[in-house]
């Protein structure tokens, strides 16, 4: 991704070098600033991809013991919670990591 911006920045940069500064120069300078953030905004949206990727499994984690719950009580399990309890667990455990 960073290759990209720097292309994308020397191809800005090859259009401006032609153009009257005082006209453009404040909106090209807007353009590099914006270019200038590319490789922060993809650090983040990496990090959030990965944090909805877990947020999800633990959803669907406790979907499933919760599922499983009620089947437990359903059949007169004696402790049927114990799905739950373990799924959160789980969960505290790799938080913790």
């Amino acid at each position: 991704m960073l290759n990209r911006t720097r292309t994308a920045r020397a191809i800005v940069d090859a259009w401006a070098r032609p153009m009257p500064t005082s006209t453009v120069a404040p909106y090209w300078e807007t353009v590099f600033a914006a270019l200038d953030h590319i490789p922060d905004l993809t650090t983040e949206i990496t990090r959030l991809r990965a944090q909805v990727a877990r947020l999800t499994r633990d959803h669907a984690d406790l979907t499933a013991a919760a599922r499983a719950t009620l089947s437990a009580e359903q059949d007169g399990e004696g402790d049927p919670l114990w799905y739950v309890r373990d799924a959160l667990a789980e969960q505290a455990e790799r938080g913790a990591r």
